[in-house]
């Protein structure tokens, strides 16, 4: 019954979609109640897939990360968050919408630019008022209608994240909450996803393993701390000036053994162009480091190809 019930809304919102009108998702949530994490969590990803099924490929533009609609410069900072094709820039506008005029006070932080969000929160470049350097700052997108679900994966996010030490992972400096808001901090990286490279065309196979050998390493010391990533994508990949890769964006890491409860059998999470197939099953007892593995592998094919393995 509730497949089916979740099969109906999304075609209702498809087909609301098609006819040029933008659903409303809080309306048919506040009508099955009970599948809120799963509608929330699929609503993006719909509209993604259905960007996908409806379009032919597009053209390589060379647009750099930087050179997107906000006509911020490509030698600007990059998010720890965020980011990622135009389709899922798209989407996670749609969903969210707008946020907050900035400049904007945040407790000890200044937030001065928006650069990035997803369905559960939003990347800003701030200043941190006391110490005096720029971070990035993710925090959840809306206190007052996040479920408990939602804040207990944002807080697993931020404590999964801050376990890992290692180079190739995007450190976090500070976990916190500003009237009821959840927040933590990161470095911020400054350059371009491997998302944007790619825009450009595929890269030479010298270049695509060297820079993915340091990713498959970080990963795997992830994964010898007990944490899969479950989103693994070019746009979660950032590369800084010098071309080094960082990991980033465990908005959807999984603690081995520790917090199967917050992600639901049958919900499923992640990237399709980029998803293991025990994934997209919404299996989550098969889910190991082998997803991972999975999905790195289908971003080499897209470093060397210049498309995902996937396109619908």
């Amino acid at each position: 019954a509730d497949d089916s019930s979740i099969v109906e809304v999304l075609d209702e919102w498809l087909s609301q979609f098609r006819a040029g009108d933008l659903p409303d998702p809080d309306e048919a949530i506040a009508r099955h109640p009970h599948l809120a994490e799963e509608l929330r969590g699929l609503w993006s990803t719909a509209l993604v897939a259905e960007r996908f099924a409806t379009s032919e490929i597009p053209e390589t533009t060379g647009r750099a990360r930087g050179e997107d609609d906000r006509g911020s410069s490509s030698d600007g900072p990059t998010a720890a968050w965020g980011g990622g094709s135009a389709a899922d820039r798209e989407a996670a506008d749609l969903v969210s919408g707008p946020f907050l005029e900035l400049p904007a006070r945040f407790g000890e932080y200044l937030l001065e630019e928006e650069l990035g969000r997803g369905g559960m929160g939003v990347v800003y470049r701030a200043k941190d008022l006391q110490l005096g350097r720029i971070v990035a700052l993710k925090m959840i997108l809306d206190a007052s209608a996040s479920s408990d679900a939602d804040r207990a994966r944002f807080r697993a996010e931020a404590e999964a994240v801050a376990q890992l030490d290692h180079p190739q992972i995007v450190p976090v400096y500070e976990v916190g909450e500003i009237e009821g808001r959840l927040y933590f901090t990161m470095r911020l990286v400054r350059g371009c996803t491997l998302a944007a490279v790619l825009e450009k065309g595929p890269l030479e196979k010298g270049q695509a393993a060297a820079t993915l050998a340091p990713v498959c390493r970080a990963i795997d010391y992830a994964h010898s701390r007990g944490v899969l990533h479950r989103d693994l994508k070019p746009s979660n990949i950032l590369l800084d000036e010098d071309g080094q890769p960082f990991v980033t964006d465990f908005g959807l890491a999984k603690r081995i053994r520790t917090d199967a409860a917050l992600t639901n059998t049958g919900a499923i999470l992640g990237t399709p162009n980029y998803m293991a197939p025990e994934q997209a099953t919404g299996n989550r007892g098969q889910l190991g480091p082998t997803t991972d593995v999975y999905s790195l592998g289908t971003i080499l094919y897209h470093m060397l190809t210049g498309q995902p393995p996937f396109q619908a």
